[in-house]
C-alpha cells in the first residue's frame, strides 16, 4: 500500500476527512511505513492517518469526480482514498511505540 500511495506525494488526492461518504480534495504530504499524512492547505495543520484506517482506494489516469464541498464543479484527482470516520466527526489517531 505505501508504494501506490508515495507514487501520490505531493499532489491533491480525494480523501472522507469529514463525513464517510464525501470526498474532498487534500494534499498528500508524506507517507511513511504504517501511516499517510496530508494537509487541506498550507496553512492547515498536517493530519496522519494510519494506513490501518483505509477501507478502499481507487486511482485513475483520467481523474475521479469528488464532492468540493462549496465548488461550483466537482475537483477531479487520480488518487481517492476512502478511511474510517468517527462518527463524532473526530480523527483517530493511534501509533505504537
Amino acid at each position: 500500500m505505501k508504494e501506490i500511495f508515495a507514487r501520490y506525494v505531493g499532489q491533491q488526492i480525494g480523501l472522507n476527512f469529514k463525513e464517510i461518504g464525501k470526498f474532498h480534495p487534500i494534499t498528500l504530504v508524506d507517507v511513511q511505513d504504517t501511516y499517510f499524512s496530508v494537509r487541506a492547505s498550507k496553512s492547515d495543520a498536517i493530519a496522519h492517518y494510519p494506513f490501518w484506517q483505509v477501507l478502499s482506494f481507487t486511482e485513475s489516469k483520467h481523474g475521479i469526480d469528488i464532492s468540493g464541498f462549496g465548488m461550483l464543479r466537482a475537483p477531479r484527482v487520480n488518487f481517492v482514498v476512502q478511511t474510517h470516520v468517527l462518527t463524532s466527526g473526530s480523527i483517530g489517531f493511534i501509533f505504537s511505540i
